[in-house]
């Protein structure tokens, strides 16, 4: 189950010194300052765009581009319906069932050996059918009809 933070809990960012910075980095930077000291936790989520313009009085667009900012950097992922997640830079997504392999790979050889394109050993047959001499001379007395048959004379 996920952490949720209600947006009145981020109020305070709301009060940062904005000084010639356009307002949803000041707004980004105070998120990722509190993931990093640890105020919030990886994996919470963030409340809703909506729910925290109107904790802080800022337009939506400053929370949206802040929560984009975040999810550039690696800060936050989001999920369309589920909301915008904290997490560190470079940290995947967690999975909750275990990694199954694939299960058909034609132009792949066991141990994930890419061979399509790669030429084989050199023929020694000079490249007639694919086989060497003695082969073909056992498949040509294969053909033969056995000894004593009429057929044969």
């Amino acid at each position: 189950m996920s952490l949720r933070i209600p947006a009145a809990k981020l109020a305070p960012l709301k009060d940062l010194p904005v000084e010639g910075t356009a307002a949803y980095r000041v707004l980004a930077g105070g998120i990722r300052d509190w993931l990093m000291d640890g105020r919030l936790v990886p994996g919470t989520v963030l409340p809703s765009e909506r729910a925290l313009t109107a904790a802080l009085g800022v337009s939506r667009t400053t929370v949206t581009r802040a929560y984009q900012e975040l999810v550039k950097e690696g800060y936050a992922a989001t999920r369309r319906g589920s909301g915008t997640v904290v997490r560190f830079p470079g940290a995947g997504p967690r999975r909750t069932e275990p990694v199954r392999p694939p299960t058909h790979r034609p132009d792949r050889r066991p141990g994930g050996l890419h061979l399509r394109g790669v030429r084989g050993p050199a023929r020694t047959d000079g490249g007639r059918g694919g086989c060497d001499v003695r082969t073909r001379r056992a498949r040509a007395r294969d053909r033969l009809p056995p000894a004593g048959d009429a057929r044969a004379t």
